[in-house]
């Protein structure tokens, strides 16, 4: 465990008393709900030292205690004491006057347990052993004693019970005086008056939404089951937003409150803080030190910068440490890994109660007017309604008084004060420490006109009035309901182009870019819109140059396109029209505007036609959330589409695609009616955030109609285009197949004229020509819905059914030979879903054979099906072909036509699939003519290529073996073909002494090697409790290939050799006979790892092998040649990788090195893993050969001067300042070591390292200060 996360017993010892038992009765409830007990049996209170009888913790509960709980029978009495409890004062504290307390004999018939808790007392083994005997014998004299569990727990005890709470370490470092600045265990962290036990009021309205699927929002209680189902669960990050002052931490807070909802979060798994109070350890120091607990726990990170949601995101990943953040700003670009949700402001209703709540003595009418001009700002209201006095009124003031009253509270109106509050708000954010002449605080106070003491005493006071937050240097007014209105009364009492001016010459790129973030939020300010619209012009600050997107330009437009959008989007337009526009805009951050800009329907069009063109650079595959196509994509849904635009404008769009003469253009315009036939599963990680303008999520139907009509409309746009004669019509209609499940559950739902229409689509269609898709569809919506539907309508889709299938040979093998590769196991009558699944495939295979019989039977299907067999690949064209074969007189004829059919095919449209099928049905049936025509094919111009697949299409033989050799002399074959022996164990069929002649041949082509490791690597791999043995020709050949494998081929990450070539190394490499080759291969590695050609993390694998199979050849060629360049740091840090030297018994490194210890002992140190954790903690120990090393080397200085670069780490994940400060206990091991040398060593490098440490921590602070404690 950390030492920030660590307790001792001398930390317990200096708990008072009423602490020590809150601290046992917190312990017993946290056992309790880690294993998802109730706690209402876990009661405590009273002094210790009291006379009274009574226990200070009790413990009864019905069931039985979690297994690995201090708590250890259903009834259990805990008697808690600071003094040292010696033998003798036990038997006193037990039975004071002589008597057994009452108490206790209680717990004796209930079969309980009785622990004395004692915080002073630190006790031996025996020490113990003999204060349960003086507690035993103080029952002794009971009836029935035995039955009484009884304990004693002293400070270290306790310390110990602590640490598998985490959280009430940091409870007990606070109540000791020795708190983590800013940390909290679960508390009082939204600083309500009477701390949390305050009652959490439910604001019945729908305040909270879930940024991904929500679209109206949920009640505060709904919303509460999200969050904890949601935190409930593993790796997990939330964040969680809304306007300062609405009341984001109470509800986190509630989150672990019992009292509210259902299924609470556990009070002992949540961490806290605040950014605003500076917390040391800093955020990513205290979530790694979490994360090394590995225990499961709840990080609560408020007012946490984007940045820092990021980085703890990505550093909590993959851990038991779930993230939660809170902030008042909502930003697009956030991890797409984190589930966001939005507080909304509060109900009236909700502010009166909390100001009744809070002030007694309020009047109804003022608490309204209150709630009334705070908007659903609890923070607004409760500062208001602090300025009032007895018996005052508020009623009558006006929103301006009320304002003026907000900003000044109790104080005298001070106007010069708010002058400098004005200012301030101009900006998001600044420096408020920095007092250079260039500082954001000395331009903002020539701004005021005020010297820089004047406005830094200002900045001062508002912050003490609560106006001012601060994050470390930086300051921000907020609200931003109050900052928002300050900055208009600035730029309504200064001259517009004064302030722009002042800001655009004052160099501060960073304050600039603050300033249009303020001015982002103020659209509703005529100066404000003057301002954006001037810049976004042609010959704007903005729009000219070549529409200024350098980083800062980017910055400001991203800011001022909420006030002005049609400029934006004319900007945006021209940019795309200059050399290289669209590449431009290819940028997420200009896709997201595109998406805020298409809310409103008169900019849709224009905005989609831009999204469009990006769209069109991108790969059609492309799975990137923040695409422009998947972005594109979200805008023709019906629900969470983000804009505003009716559908009858969304058709414009998809009509110009689908109507163009670019097949690129048609594709994209196929995806996007895709998306409007969407009916379920509606996500969007998008916010809805643009400036402040007031957002939802786009348009909603409000009716059944309405979803309806939506649907129906898009419809007959993909009947118009499914009935077109076109290669277009094909795309369209395959979408429909694969949406008319969801379309048919609509018009069940809501209109059942609708399914009248769709019924007429689907015939109309397959009227025109046989639909099978679409049948294949509605026998889908039957197997998956029919018993959920009226029998009424489950009738008619059977009818439709019926009326759509495929009744003559032709559609029928088409439904069930080129089709998708779909199952599609239900499509014939006598299905049964309780089937084996190996049952139906199977049956399916078989029919699909059979109509590849009776297609063979008749020409005129066989020929209008050729084009197609020969051009597609679908699973089951195989097994269809194999029936061809079955079916067919003249086999030969037909494989001609097939053959002839292929050669007509265009190139990139050619599939072999029905051909293969074909000849492994010939193998079985026609061998003769098998034979023939692979002997053709070796050379055959057209199909020669993939000679191996169909030599492979029967169990090889020796003449498959004379033919796969005459192919790779005189054929045509693509040389990786011959991978395919690999696969489905087709090489085992095949002898040791053939396969090797066939590898040896294999070999000598280029890129034969790589091909076979594939094979050979298979071939030696072992099957669980199987030995396998080889001929001595294919051992041989395998060095062979091992020594000709071109290792400084680029890796495929997807498909590395490393494995394979290990594989083959610990077969062929064994004993004396793969001595020189082993040499030789190390030999080569070695030379390409200092040429760089190849890097060692590219073969770990490999030289582990060659180290285990080879050690001495391993050692001489990395470790002992002249030009060094083996070290362990090339497999990375120790928790990535063990050195391949760690893998050689410690007697023969220690006799490699004996050779020339002088030398050899210093180098191996540089070699090892001198060091590994344990297998349950992330303690570190030194590896045994490391002592073993101290005691024989002749040179130990050296030794010791290598082992110094192992204390400090080359990387890490995290703080390496705690990575640094775990090697600290390694140096501390060698402090008594035998030798002085090692002693002295030790203790000066622990001196350097601590100091090393110290200075790593407070540089890692300032930069995560700088990164993280920002508001921007």
């Amino acid at each position: 465990m950390s030492s920030l996360l660590e307790i001792t017993g001398e930390d317990i010892a200096l708990l008072g008393d009423a602490d020590l038992r809150s601290l046992i009765g917190r312990l017993c409830e946290a056992d309790f709900q880690l294993a998802g007990l109730p706690t209402n049996g876990i009661i405590w209170g009273g002094h210790q030292d009291a006379s009274d009888d009574g226990m200070d913790v009790t413990v009864h509960c019905d069931f039985e205690p979690p297994h690995n709980s201090r708590v250890p029978r259903k009834a259990t009495g805990f008697q808690v004491k600071i003094p040292d409890m010696q033998p003798a004062k036990i038997g006193k504290e037990m039975k004071p006057k002589g008597e057994l307390r009452e108490e206790i004999k209680a717990l004796i018939v209930e079969r309980g347990a009785y622990i004395i808790v004692n915080s002073k007392g630190s006790v031996t083994e025996k020490a113990l052993r003999m204060r349960l005997e003086a507690m035993s014998e103080a029952v002794a004299s009971e009836p029935n004693y035995q039955q009484l569990h009884l304990d004693f727990l002293d400070r270290d005890r306790i310390a110990t019970w602590v640490r598998t709470h985490p959280s009430l370490i940091l409870w007990v470092r606070n109540k000791i005086g020795r708190p983590l600045q800013g940390w909290q265990p679960y508390d009082n962290w939204a600083n309500t008056p009477t701390g949390p036990q305050e009652e959490f009021i439910v604001d019945e309205e729908l305040r909270l939404h879930d940024g991904i699927n929500s679209e109206q929002g949920d009640s505060v209680i709904d919303g509460l089951r999200k969050l904890r189902l949601r935190l409930s669960q593993n790796d997990v990050s939330i964040r969680l937003t809304g306007l300062s002052g609405v009341g984001k931490t109470r509800l986190v807070q509630a989150l672990f409150d019992e009292r509210v909802g259902d299924h609470a979060l556990n009070q002992f798994l949540a961490y806290y803080t605040d950014i605003s109070d500076n917390p040391l350890p800093d955020p990513p120091t205290f979530a790694s030190q979490l994360i090394a607990t590995d225990e499961k726990a709840v990080l609560i990170i408020d007012n946490c910068s984007l940045e820092l949601h990021r980085k703890l995101t990505k550093l909590c990943a993959g851990s038991m440490v779930n993230l939660l953040t809170v902030e008042y700003d909502i930003r697009d670009d956030i991890p797409e890994e984190t589930g966001v949700f939005r507080l909304e402001p509060s109900s009236g209703k909700v502010i009166e109660k909390l100001l009744e709540q809070r002030y007694p003595s309020i009047s109804q009418i003022n608490a309204r007017t209150i709630a009334e001009f705070a908007s659903g700002n609890a923070r607004v209201a409760i500062a208001l309604a602090n300025t009032l006095g007895q018996d005052e009124s508020l009623s009558t003031l006006r929103d301006e008084e009320l304002f003026d009253r907000l900003f000044h509270q109790r104080h005298h109106p001070n106007e010069n004060l708010k002058v400098s509050a004005e200012i301030c708000s101009l900006v998001y954010s600044f420096d408020g420490v920095d007092s250079a002449e260039t500082s954001e605080l000395v331009f903002l106070a020539n701004l005021a006109e005020k010297s820089l003491r004047e406005l830094y005493r200002d900045v001062a006071e508002l912050r003490n009035r609560g106006l001012v937050q601060a994050r470390s240097v930086w300051r921000a007014v907020l609200p931003h309901a109050i900052a928002n209105r300050l900055a208009k009364d600035a730029l309504n009492s200064i001259p517009t182009q004064t302030v722009v001016d002042a800001f655009l010459s004052s160099g501060l790129e960073r304050l600039i870019g603050s300033f249009t973030r303020r001015l982002s939020y103020l659209h509703d300010c005529e100066p404000v819109t003057e301002i954006a619209k001037e810049w976004l012009r042609p010959d704007g600050w903005i729009g000219a140059t070549n529409c200024n997107f350098n980083t800062l330009g980017r910055t400001v437009f991203e800011n001022i396109a909420p006030i002005a959008p049609e400029a934006a989007l004319a900007m945006l337009e021209r940019s795309s029209n200059e050399r290289e526009g669209f590449e431009r805009l290819r940028r997420h951050e200009f896709i997201r505007l595109l998406r805020h800009l298409a809310y409103e329907p008169d900019l849709f069009q224009r905005s989609a036609r831009l999204l469009s063109k990006i769209a069109l650079l991108e790969q059609p595959n492309t799975n990137d959330g923040g695409s422009a196509r998947r972005t594109l994509s979200t805008l023709f849904h019906i629900f969470l589409s983000g804009t505003h635009a009716p559908a009858q404008i969304r058709v414009t769009i998809i009509d110009e695609l689908l109507n163009s003469s670019n097949e690129a253009e048609q594709e994209l315009g196929i995806s996007l009616l895709e998306a409007t036939l969407k009916t379920h599963h509606f996500m969007t990680n998008q916010t809805n955030t643009f400036g402040a303008r007031p957002r939802d999520f786009g348009y909603r139907p409000e009716t059944n109609q309405e979803v309806v009509t939506w649907y129906r409309i898009f419809l007959a746009i993909c009947t118009q285009t499914a009935m077109l004669d076109a290669p277009i019509s094909k795309k369209v209609k395959r979408v429909m197949a694969n949406h008319l499940r969801g379309l048919w559950s609509i018009g069940v739902r809501f209109d059942q004229e609708f399914l009248g229409d769709l019924e007429q689509t689907v015939i109309q269609i397959h009227s025109d020509e046989a639909w099978n898709e679409g049948w294949i569809s509605v026998k889908g919506i039957i197997r998956h819905d029919g018993e959920r539907m009226e029998q009424k309508t489950l009738s008619r889709l059977k009818q439709l059914s019926q009326r759509i299938k495929p009744i003559n040979l032709l559609e029928r093998a088409r439904a069930y030979a080129l089709t998708d590769g779909r199952l599609n196991f239900h499509l014939e009558e006598d299905f049964h879903e309780e089937e084996d699944f190996s049952n139906q495939w199977k049956r399916v295979r078989d029919i699909t054979r059979q109509i590849g019989v009776e297609v063979a039977q008749d020409e005129a299907v066989f020929r209008e099906l050729l084009p197609d067999l020969v051009s597609n690949y679908h699973d089951r064209l195989g097994v269809f072909g194999e029936g061809l074969a079955e079916g067919c007189e003249d086999k030969k004829s037909m494989w001609q036509s097939l053959y002839k059919q292929f050669a007509e095919t265009i190139p990139e449209k050619r599939q072999i699939a029905v051909m293969l099928g074909f000849l492994s049905s010939c193998a079985i049936h026609d061998p003769a003519l098998y034979n023939l025509t692979l002997d053709s094919l070796i050379e055959d111009e057209l199909l020669g290529q993939w000679f191996p697949y169909f030599q492979m299409t029967s169990e090889i033989d020796k003449q498959g073996i004379e033919r796969l050799h005459k192919a790779l002399v005189e054929g045509k074959i693509d040389i990786y073909s011959f991978g395919r022996l690999a696969w489905g164990r087709r090489h085992e069929a095949i002898d040791d002494d053939d396969l090797a002649t066939l590898v040896q041949k294999l070999i000598s082509i280029e890129g034969g090697a790589r091909v076979a490791v594939e094979i050979l690597s298979m071939r030696f791999h072992k099957e669980k409790g199987k030995s396998n043995t080889h001929s001595q020709q294919l051992i041989s050949v395998s060095r062979e290939v091992l020594l000709q494998f071109t290792h400084e081929e680029k890796q495929n990450r997807g498909d590395p050799p490393d494995h394979r070539l290990a594989q083959i190394a610990e077969v062929s490499l064994q004993g004396e006979e793969g001595t020189q080759s082993a040499a030789k291969l190390c030999q080569r590695l070695a030379e390409e790892f200092q040429e760089y050609r190849i890097y060692s993390f590219h073969y770990p694998r490999l030289l582990t092998k060659l180290a285990q199979v080879h050690p001495y050849i391993f050692l001489d060629s990395f470790i002992g040649c002249d030009e060094y360049m083996f070290r362990r740091g090339t497999f990375g840090d120790l928790e990535r990788a063990d050195s391949p030297v760690n893998q050689i018994p410690e007697n023969i490194v220690v006799d490699w090195c004996e050779e020339d210890p002088a030398v050899r002992y210093p180098l191996i140190v540089s070699s090892l893993q001198t060091y590994s954790k344990t297998k349950d903690s992330e303690e570190l120990y030194w590896e045994p050969i490391v002592f073993s090393i101290f005691e024989k080397s002749p040179n130990i200085k050296a030794v010791l001067s290598q082992l110094e670069s192992e204390i400090y780490p080359m990387s890490w994940s995290g703080s390496r300042a705690e990575a640094m400060a775990k090697r600290l206990p390694l140096l501390e091991k060698l402090f008594k070591h035998s030798t002085s040398v090692v002693q002295e060593w030790a203790i000066e490098q622990h001196q350097r390292l601590q100091i090393e440490v110290e200075n790593q921590r407070a540089s890692e602070l300032k930069e995560n200060q700088e990164r993280f404690e920002r508001f921007e």
